[in-house]
């Protein structure tokens, strides 16, 4: 794909008998947009736009697979699934469950990049979270893969002590997770609880253990004093944490608490985060998806609703589900004409989300905290320009990526370089040539048209990576941007835009 996919979201709330008339115009090229018209009796969440950012997100550690997947349990709690979206889920899930295999260590936990040793504290209790709740929905998981995780939580369990990057919030977690599985540390979980100044995040998740553990009481005597306000922040490594998640994890504490008097105003607070026009990340967006459908059932009602799209017929539905989706056509054409109808007796909200690929050549360059330049050279390290390459010549691309900002170390930083279909990309890991090196990263997936590399970032430091490159097939192209972005905080960002190039007869 040669550009970066655009999303739009168009939106009105309905009250009973009223029309939303609108023209709708698609932003993408003829054959790349998709549009969905989503209808609502629950505080707008944006169900297919976020849920489609999960499952197309490009980046494969641990979190990002568990996150792309684990919402998808619960997706039948929202709205209603034809079978072939059924068979879509299941695919979906049982893929994210063997591509975890990848991810466990020897240790039982689960490392941050497939083959990496060490296993990832947070990221071990979120992978084996969604194992166990598929395991409740009817999926088969790996034998020993649960056995193992299992005996690893509890070893951490038993030996911690408190430590740095919000350690109580790491345990607390941890116990919350092997009391969902059944296999409660009351030793543990009474140690975590008498620990002065036990943070209010750790006190929330906590309390979920000790309820799930049967010991209501004590679930309640850690929260009876605990507002569901959170401070506004965005961590970009550890626990992937910000005020969504962990506003999201309050939530489903209310929930199995019973306590959802005090829920329903949280949820309307994650419900207008979910459907703004703001970046989220892969973390805080699951997150916040899976509580909001632990609560949808508990709101009532049905809808009645009509609609017309371009010179379709008018169709007519109902649903007591809390959402309705439904594809409308849409690769064919550049846009039309839709009708929507509130023919209840509730209030909903209706949303149009439609996504396409730009023409080449729209993009913009940016820096945002983050600055990113990208050279070429012949492999004798002359500079060249590679907008008019003869068939057949090796050259090198460079990309030296520097943290410019006042926000010190930058972590998770991934680097997205594409290279046209005329291009071939040399493997070096299959064939070293020592002609050029690499400053230190933590993971690369090499691809065939791309590479992704993954790296901490200290402050005022810069990295730089190499691809050796072939031009192979004559001809046109066009040369994607080059991305460079924290995964965990898209403040953090750069790109260089796309251009053409041409490959020539030597």
């Amino acid at each position: 794909m040669p550009t970066h996919e655009v999303t739009e979201v168009l939106s009105r709330t309905l009250a009973p008998g009223e029309t939303w008339d609108r023209e709708v115009v698609f932003k993408g090229m003829a054959g790349t947009n998709k549009a969905l018209l989503e209808i609502s009796r629950i505080p707008p969440i944006d169900l297919g736009r976020r849920l489609d950012f999960l499952i197309r997100y490009p980046h494969g550690c641990v979190e990002q697979v568990t996150s792309s997947v684990f919402p998808q349990l619960f997706l039948s709690r929202f709205v209603e699934l034809s079978p072939e979206r059924q068979d879509e889920v299941q695919a979906n899930v049982t893929v994210g469950i063997d591509r975890l295999r990848m991810f466990q260590s020897a240790s039982g936990g689960f490392s941050y990049w497939p083959g990496n040793d060490e296993a990832h504290d947070w990221a071990s209790s979120y992978a084996g979270h969604f194992l166990v709740e598929a395991q409740k929905a009817g999926y088969l998981i790996p034998p020993g893969l649960l056995d193992q995780w299992e005996k690893y939580q509890k070893g951490k369990a038993r030996a911690w002590t408190k430590g740095k990057y919000r350690s109580e919030l790491v345990q607390a977690y941890r116990l919350y997770t092997l009391a969902l599985v059944g296999a409660a540390e009351p030793g543990a979980m009474n140690r975590l609880k008498e620990t002065p100044g036990l943070p209010d995040d750790a006190r929330w998740r906590l309390a979920a253990a000790f309820q799930l553990a049967g010991q209501p009481e004590a679930a309640r005597q850690l929260v009876e004093d605990l507002t569901t306000d959170v401070p506004d922040y965005r961590e970009l490594s550890h626990t992937f944490g910000s005020s969504l998640r962990d506003k999201a994890m309050v939530l489903e504490t209310l929930g199995i608490m019973g306590m959802m008097d005090k829920g329903f105003p949280l949820a309307q607070d994650i419900s207008k985060t979910l459907s703004e026009e703001r970046w989220l990340s892969t973390q805080a967006t699951a997150y916040a998806l899976i509580a909001m459908a632990r609560i949808a059932s508990a709101q009532a009602g049905e809808m009645q609703f009509s609609y017309s799209w371009r010179e379709d017929a008018e169709k007519f539905m109902g649903s007591e589900l809390p959402i309705v989706q439904t594809p409308l056509s849409s690769q064919d054409q550049s846009g039309g004409n839709l009708k929507v109808r509130n023919n209840g007796n509730i209030t909903f909200y209706a949303r149009l989300i439609h996504q396409g690929v730009p023409r080449p050549g729209m993009e913009e360059g940016y820096q945002n905290d983050l600055a990113l330049e990208v050279l070429y050279y012949t492999l004798d390290k002359k500079a060249l320009d590679p907008a008019d390459l003869e068939q057949g010549t090796d050259f090198i691309a460079e990309v030296k990526v520097s943290n410019v900002g006042v926000r010190g170390e930058y972590r998770e930083v991934a680097l997205s370089h594409l290279v046209p279909s005329g291009w071939e990309i040399r493997n070096l890991r299959m064939a070293p040539t020592g002609l050029v090196e690499n400053s230190d990263f933590d993971y690369q997936d090499i691809r065939d048209d791309r590479v992704y590399t993954y790296f901490n970032l200290p402050q005022g430091k810069s990295k730089t990576f190499h691809l050796l490159l072939n031009a192979s097939y004559l001809g046109k192209y066009y040369l994607p941007s080059i991305h460079a972005e924290a995964m965990y905080d898209d403040t953090i960002s750069a790109l260089v835009p796309g251009r053409w190039v041409t490959v020539k007869q030597p």
